[in-house]
């Protein structure tokens, strides 16, 4: 009874929807401006891209474009658009709505996450700096008197940026089921992102009455309303019904989705919890069929239920992603001392005194998979990531002394020919996880043991923790990426000069001039070739960042009960495909 007056509080709720998933909140269901992990699983249920990525095999498959055509410099795409695709109003999707939404990506004014998949068409990078320049200069002609802050004068710069969109970007409709994307460079893995949820198109009426021009400034504002339950048109397989902050998302059917035949759910709700010790109460209450992210401390004793047998519900999957430690490779840390990590062989000693069978079994206690690559293995068709370096404290300490550090005194602590100590080693990391705090210490006594430096452990809140890491206020930090599109390249783009994800300032020609070789080759097989030389450059030799283990997907499902869930390592989960096999049991909705 007190669980029921629980849920009763929760969101007044009197029937059980069909499908109800465990998952934070969403920010934004603003298609161009997600980029949350939640925020993505329910863009993916209510707009439909071009392409979409099949959960099983995560290889795009036909979305709103039911055919396509590339020419042979792999620059130009044509993709037609199925006649019979709508909107959640009836209306035809056509290909103006996906040129009205990739043009919201690439304005400054929206500052989205995922800009940078659609300035990879040819002039898109012109158009964004036009733009930036264009708003700058209004603004200190606003600021200087020059110009009076009107709504007309704010309105013919938008009518100057339309027209430079159009001159300048090369995206054309030849007509209303026509898209022609001209590329600036050929991208092999061009479908991947196009099939990302924040390609999606947008309903252009609906936007257009959520968007106003500030006269102060002369940017676009967007009425977030817009994607309220009434107000928001879709075009994917659902749409929003319910959306009460902080505790629920509700999607439907949308009835004129073209292929409504695979719409299996009859209601689909995410819930959100404050405590996932909660959201596991609920699951064993038969109130949730999905937890999206277990996360809570004991979940390494579920797991290890699971490996004994006795646990069914808790799935332990290989994610499209890679738990690394990361060196700073600057020259000099902000308070002007010398960085002794900016000589290479000094990272490869590091990396070479961590046992990472220790850290998957004794401290995470998950068993996931130990990384030697930054690319997971197995998940990127045709891609064999090469080995990095193994486990062996002899030849690190070996390495160490090649690079001017020894004990020199017999004290067990290194010195360089002055006689001065190793630096005092900090690692930086979130305290958003213990997990985070746990790897740390045991890197601490790892390399105290097998190095002979002194190594201190620092925690802080996840914003400093990152003010930190973009002023470069660290020494070893942890670090982490998820892929975003099947390619090696969504992993070794990270390190490439000036990258705004290279948090670590790493910069090698001879990497960049790989990446950029990778980038002109045409012939698939000789790219990824390319891409694995590069690659070992940076887990062989360079070592900018310390590869640990792949991360794991934890869900907690009955497979008896619940149909639908992807354990593909990219986690492309499609809501509209689940379904619960006592749902004939379950109240209408």
């Amino acid at each position: 009874m007190a669980f029921a007056g629980f849920l009763a509080w929760r969101g007044g709720l009197t029937e059980r929807p069909e499908i109800v998933v465990a998952a934070a909140d969403p920010f934004t269901l603003d298609p161009q401006k997600m980029s949350w992990q939640q925020e993505l699983r329910l863009g993916r249920a209510l707009f439909e891209t071009l392409v979409r990525p099949d959960p099983d095999t995560a290889l795009p498959v036909a979305g709103v474009a039911e055919r396509w055509e590339v020419s042979e410099s792999g620059k130009t795409w044509t993709f037609h658009l199925r006649g019979n695709a709508r909107w959640s109003d009836g209306s035809p999707v056509n290909a103006e709505d996906f040129r009205e939404a990739w043009m919201r990506l690439m304005l400054p004014d929206m500052a989205a996450d995922y800009s940078g998949f659609a300035l990879e068409v040819d002039g898109a990078n012109e158009f964004f700096a036009w733009r930036q320049g264009a708003l700058a200069d209004y603004a200190a002609a606003v600021a200087s008197g020059e110009l009076k802050p009107s709504h007309d004068n704010a309105r013919r710069l938008w009518d100057d940026t339309r027209r430079a969109f159009d001159e300048r970007v090369g995206l054309s409709c030849p007509d209303d089921r026509t898209l022609v994307v001209q590329l600036r460079r050929p991208i092999a893995y061009w479908l991947d992102l196009a099939g990302f949820v924040t390609m999606s198109p947008v309903h252009r009426p609906s936007l257009a009455a959520a968007t106003t021009i500030d006269p102060a400034t002369g940017a676009l504002q967007v009425d977030p309303l817009w994607t309220k339950p009434g107000r928001i048109v879709s075009n994917g397989p659902l749409q929003l019904t319910d959306w009460a902050y902080q505790r629920r998302v509700r999607m439907e059917p949308n009835p004129h989705y073209w292929d409504r035949a695979r719409v299996l759910p009859r209601s689909v709700e995410t819930r959100s919890y404050e405590d996932n010790n909660t959201a596991v109460l609920a699951f064993e209450s038969g109130a949730i069929d999905w937890i999206a992210d277990v996360t809570v401390d004991y979940r390494a004793d579920m797991a290890a239920e699971v490996r004994a047998g006795a646990r069914t519900n808790l799935h332990v999957l290989p994610a499209f992603g890679t738990d690394y430690f990361q060196f700073n490779c600057r020259a000099t840390l902000p308070d002007g001392r010398a960085n002794p990590f900016v000589d290479p062989r000094v990272r490869r000693a590091f990396a070479m005194a961590v046992d990472k069978r220790i850290l998957v079994e004794n401290i995470t206690r998950m068993h996931e998979r130990v990384a030697d690559s930054l690319t997971p293995e197995g998940a990127i068709p045709g891609y064999e990531p090469p080995p990095g370096l193994a486990f062996d404290p002899a030849a690190a300490k070996s390495l160490l002394a090649e690079a001017g550090w020894t004990d020199r005194d017999g004290d067990g602590v290194v010195q360089n020919e002055a006689g001065e100590p190793f630096q005092t080693v900090d690692i930086l990391f979130s305290t958003s996880s213990t997990r985070y705090g746990a790897m740390a210490l045991a890197l601490r006594d790892m390399w105290r043991d097998a190095l002979g430096v002194h190594v201190e452990v620092l925690g802080k809140d996840t914003k400093f923790f990152r003010d930190d890491l973009k002023r470069g206020q660290f020494l070893v930090a942890r670090g982490g990426w998820f892929g975003d599109y099947g390619d090696p390249a969504t992993f070794l783009e990270l390190l490439r000069t000036g990258d705004g994800n290279n948090d670590r300032k790493y910069s090698s020609a001879v990497f960049d001039a790989l990446l950029d070789q990778a980038a002109a080759e045409t012939d698939p097989a000789r790219r990824l070739s390319i891409l694995r030389e590069a690659e070992a450059l940076v887990v062989q030799q360079d070592l900018p960042l310390l590869p640990i283990c792949r991360f794991v997907n934890v869900f907690m499902y009955e497979p008896s009960r619940l149909d639908g869930i992807s354990t593909h390592p990219r986690n492309e989960q499609d809501l509209a495909r689940m379904s619960r096999r006592d749902a004939s049991e379950a109240p209408a909705p």
